[in-house]
């Protein structure tokens, strides 16, 4: 198996009145090398108002990994719920297919828990990527995230949205 792409990068891109985004070409192209087809996990974040986005074979990994910790957790005699743990991680998960352009339809739910409307700030973070809604992240300017943050201020800036 070849080594897996890392999300890098950002940008910003408009979602338009029916849902329709687009993903940054180049984090596009990490979804592609990563995943089979042009299809990506989107998922709430599980502490951050952001949506984090994965290629489509990250959900086995991440089966595997759950796998792994209630092994690890069981052996060493403690509980391990393993049920409540995938809910955390698969319950608020959706696939969705992207064009050759690298445009999905943002599923309303996933909108609403990102607090997105009508612009989507893209943050390569590693293993996955952060989608945020610019400005609340800009307003909010969340210590954790400075350098998202920073990005987002030039991008608005830089298309005279700020």
């Amino acid at each position: 198996m070849s080594a897996r792409a890392i999300y890098s990068g950002q940008g910003l891109s408009g979602i338009d009145a029916k849902g329709r985004v687009g993903i940054p070409a180049n984090l596009r192209a990490m979804l592609e090398k990563n995943g089979e087809g042009r299809s990506l996990v989107i998922a709430r974040h599980p502490t951050d108002q952001c949506i984090v986005g994965h290629d489509a074979n990250w959900l086995g990994i991440l089966e595997a990994r759950l796998r792994a910790d209630e092994e690890r957790e069981r052996t060493a005699g403690r509980d391990f719920d393993y049920y409540a743990a995938a809910e955390m991680a698969f319950g608020q998960a959706e696939e969705v297919p992207f064009d050759s352009s690298g445009r999905f339809i943002f599923p309303s739910f996933m909108k609403h828990v990102g607090e997105l409307d009508d612009l989507a700030f893209f943050f390569g973070a590693g293993p996955f990527f952060q989608i945020w809604n610019p400005r609340l992240l800009v307003e909010r300017n969340p210590p954790e995230h400075q350098r998202a943050a920073e990005g987002a201020r030039f991008f608005l800036s830089d298309k005279g949205l700020a």
